[in-house]
C-alpha cells in the first residue's frame, strides 16, 4: 500500500513539474519577444539604422601656410581651426547649417569640439528630445596640432546624412568669408576654409538583435529551470540510503521503515547459527 501511494505522490510531482516547466518556457519566450519586438500590432523590431557621414575642413590661409615648408604659424592657425568647431555649436553657425539642411534648428543636435585651450572654451552641446532613430545630430571634433575640423553628421537616411556634413562645411566656410568683410589683410593673415573631399554616408544598426533575444530566453528558461527542479532534488535527499531508496521507487519515509525494520532483525548467519544451536540441544535431549 506505502509503494502505490508513493507511486501516485511520484506521478503527482512529475506532472506538477511539467505544469511548471510549460509556464517557464512560456516565459522565456515572452520575455525573448519583447527584447527583440516592440508591443503593437503588428510589433516591430527594436532593430534600427542609423547613417553616418564625415567630413574635413582645412584652415588655411591665402598664401597657404600647410603647403610651404618655409612657414610659420601652424600652431595659431590650429588654434583658429578649434575656434571654429566652437562656433559651429553656436549661433548663427548652427541655424545656418540647419536651414541649409533643411531642418529645424530646434532639432539639430550639436557637440562641440573639447576645449584643448584656455582661450577656447567649449560651449555646452545642443540636445533635442527626438528618439534616437529620427534624431539627427552633428559632432565636431579638433586636433590640438593639426589646423583641421572633423566634422560627423547622424540622421535616420543617407541622404540627410551627407547634406548635414554638407551643409556644416559650406556654412562654415561662408561665415569665414563674410567675418573677413572687405578687412585689406594680407595674404600671410587671410584665413581660408576649404573641405577636403566629399562626405560619404555610411549605415549602422542598433538595437537589440535576434541573438541577444535568444540568449535572453536561453537565460531564463535556465533559471526557471533550475527554480523547478531544485526543490524535487532537495525533497529526494536523505540520511543513509533513503535516496537510493526513492530511486528505486519507494518514497523515503518507507525507506526509513525498511532501515529501522532492518536494524532489528539480526543478520542471517546469526538465525542459522541460533537454528543448529536449538537443533543439536534438542537432539542431545
Amino acid at each position: 500500500m506505502d509503494l502505490l501511494e508513493s507511486a501516485k505522490e511520484l506521478r503527482r510531482e512529475a506532472e506538477a513539474r511539467r505544469r511548471a516547466l510549460a509556464v517557464v518556457l512560456a516565459v522565456a519566450v515572452a520575455c525573448g519577444a519583447l527584447v527583440f519586438l516592440r508591443p503593437g500590432l503588428p510589433p516591430e523590431t527594436r532593430q534600427y539604422e542609423v547613417w553616418h557621414a564625415d567630413g574635413q575642413l582645412l584652415v588655411d590661409t591665402s598664401d597657404s601656410q600647410v603647403v610651404d615648408a618655409r612657414a610659420i604659424g601652424i600652431e595659431t592657425l590650429a588654434i583658429r581651426a578649434i575656434l571654429l568647431g566652437n562656433l559651429i555649436a553656436t549661433s548663427p553657425l548652427r541655424d545656418g547649417i540647419a536651414q541649409r539642411a533643411g531642418l529645424d534648428p530646434d532639432e539639430l543636435e550639436v557637440t562641440p569640439p573639447a576645449s584643448t585651450t584656455p582661450e577656447t572654451l567649449p560651449p555646452p552641446p545642443v540636445t533635442s528630445d527626438l528618439p534616437d532613430d529620427e534624431a539627427t545630430r552633428l559632432t565636431v571634433s579638433t586636433d590640438p596640432n593639426l589646423p583641421i575640423v572633423r566634422v560627423r553628421a547622424e540622421a535616420p537616411s543617407a541622404a540627410e546624412a551627407e547634406g548635414l556634413v554638407d551643409a556644416a562645411l559650406a556654412e562654415t566656410a561662408e561665415y569665414v568669408e563674410s567675418a573677413r568683410g572687405g578687412q585689406a589683410l594680407p595674404d600671410q593673415r587671410k584665413l581660408v576654409v576649404s573641405a577636403l573631399g566629399p562626405a560619404t554616408a555610411r549605415a549602422e544598426t542598433r538595437g537589440p538583435g535576434f541573438g541577444t533575444a535568444l540568449t535572453v530566453a536561453l537565460v531564463v528558461a535556465a533559471l526557471g529551470t533550475a527554480g523547478v527542479l531544485a526543490p524535487a532534488r532537495r525533497g529526494r535527499r536523505g540520511p543513509g540510503g533513503a535516496q537510493a531508496a526513492a530511486a528505486n521507487g519507494h518514497a523515503p519515509e518507507g525507506a526509513e521503515r525498511v532501515k529501522r525494520a532492518a536494524r532489528k532483525r539480526p543478520p542471517a548467519g546469526r538465525r542459522a547459527k541460533r537454528s543448529s544451536r536449538s537443533a543439536k540441544s534438542r537432539s542431545s535431549r
